[in-house]
């Protein structure tokens, strides 16, 4: 079997330790999905009897949320700060990931004993895109 990706080359895929492997009845396993592989695969198949044949493949990986900004996604607490009487201050938390996504506000508190964050006042500001 020889497998190609259409959209990015015509060369036939080169094997890579920890890209992708064939397996014994010809199917394309590719190893640790990244959105970088989505695309289109194609398959092309001859044993030298009849005509070769070639499927296409429409290959997506999905992607989790992620927080670019406002710490690393797992919890961690950005700053922000302003002073009294300026009209508005921009909390950021810039979402990244599959569609679609929803992102809620809810102001907190943090118990510093326990080192825990405890929902406090529930805002009701959602976005979802």
């Amino acid at each position: 079997m020889t497998a190609r990706s259409p959209s990015a080359s015509r060369d036939t895929l080169r094997p890579s330790a920890n890209d992708w492997l064939t397996a014994p009845n010809g199917s394309l396993i590719l190893l640790n999905a990244h959105s970088d592989k989505s695309g289109r695969y194609l398959c092309h198949v001859t044993n030298g009897i009849g005509q070769d044949l070639n499927q296409v493949v429409n290959f997506t990986v999905k992607a989790p949320p992620t927080i670019l900004t406002g710490g690393d996604g797992g919890g961690d607490v950005g700053f922000v700060s302003t002073s009294v009487g300026v009209d508005s201050t921009k909390l950021e938390c810039e979402a990244n990931g599959d569609r679609p996504i929803s992102v809620t506000w809810t102001k907190v508190s943090l118990d510093p004993m326990l080192q825990k964050i405890h929902p406090f006042w529930p805002m009701n500001s959602q976005v979802a895109f």
